[in-house]
């Protein structure tokens, strides 16, 4: 998460550039374009994780041939290494992207991630709500206090933005 690690290879397979940068956005773009702008990169693969979606978009809209391949699959072909390191591992996606034996992946776009984030927000938000309000009504049961149904008014779905209504 600190650093990320790059590769890149000739057409024939062959070690042009290895080296590392941060792993924020803007630290990659400066990278790529310090170190590997006078080749003519044809595309560079990284798999997806936590960080790809946020470097897919930047890296995307900077005009690099930027694709983003299933995480799953290159670890079926990562795994026949014998040492395993992120070095490595940029070794062997420099290779995925030479060869081309790769599925790229849909990476989706800021708002429906931003939408997709409020709704997962507010699910957590709810659930612990309402664990909350069971452990209370569990800790006064025992001092003999039973409450009646509580229900927020402000939680009913007529309250809510449309985009939150769950079917």
């Amino acid at each position: 998460m600190q650093t990320t690690h790059v590769c890149v290879v000739d057409k024939d397979g062959n070690q042009m550039h290895e080296g590392s940068a941060l792993s924020e956005a803007a630290a990659l773009e400066l990278y790529i374009n310090k170190h590997c702008k006078s080749w003519n990169i044809h595309r560079i693969v990284f798999a997806t994780g936590q960080l790809s979606a946020h470097f897919f978009h930047r890296l995307k809209a900077s005009g690099l041939p930027i694709v983003c391949i299933d995480a799953r699959h290159a670890h079926g072909v990562l795994k026949a290494q014998r040492i395993k390191s992120d070095k490595n591992n940029a070794r062997g996606l420099a290779q995925i992207a030479r060869t081309g034996w790769y599925n790229a992946v849909h990476v989706k776009s800021s708002e429906s991630q931003n939408l997709h984030t409020l709704i997962a927000e507010r699910k957590q938000l709810v659930e612990t709500r309402l664990t909350l309000e069971n452990h209370i009504r569990g800790t006064l049961k025992t001092f003999g206090i039973k409450l009646g149904t509580v229900f927020s008014k402000n939680m009913r779905r007529e309250n809510l933005p449309k985009q939150l209504h769950s079917n």
